[in-house]
């Protein structure tokens, strides 16, 4: 079985490195092994030369948990309408993103969606 999922239902805009809010978190239950997702960016603001967000992947079986598990990095976004598509494995039950940089940008808009399997 596979689901279709976004993470919200608008565009995404951060102005600094951290954890999505509560509202960005996803319960997959315990029947889902792996996420294929794509971040698409949908604009950056310059602070500098070389502007770049990265976005992290991240579990937990518990949404309150302090600590939650990488499940690694998408490759780095700099350009409008710019993609990068990437698989996750080792899933908890609850997923979410993280700005893991944001070099030389003071925001950035994205998308953020895919496939649960």
């Amino acid at each position: 079985m596979a689901i279709e999922l976004r993470f919200g239902e608008t565009p995404i805009t951060v102005t600094g490195l951290g954890s999505a809010p509560d509202e960005y978190i996803l319960d997959l239950g315990l029947q889902f092994a792996s996420l294929t997702l794509v971040v698409k960016l949908l604009g950056i603001v310059a602070a500098g030369a070389d502007p770049s967000m990265t976005i992290q992947m991240e579990t937990a079986l518990d949404p309150g948990e302090d600590e939650w598990i990488s499940l690694g990095n998408f490759d780095p976004v700099a350009t409008s309408g710019e993609r990068t598509k990437r698989d996750f494995t080792g899933l908890l039950r609850y997923v979410r993103w993280k700005v893991d940089k944001l070099d030389d940008a003071s925001s950035a808009t994205f998308l953020l969606y895919g496939v649960a399997r």
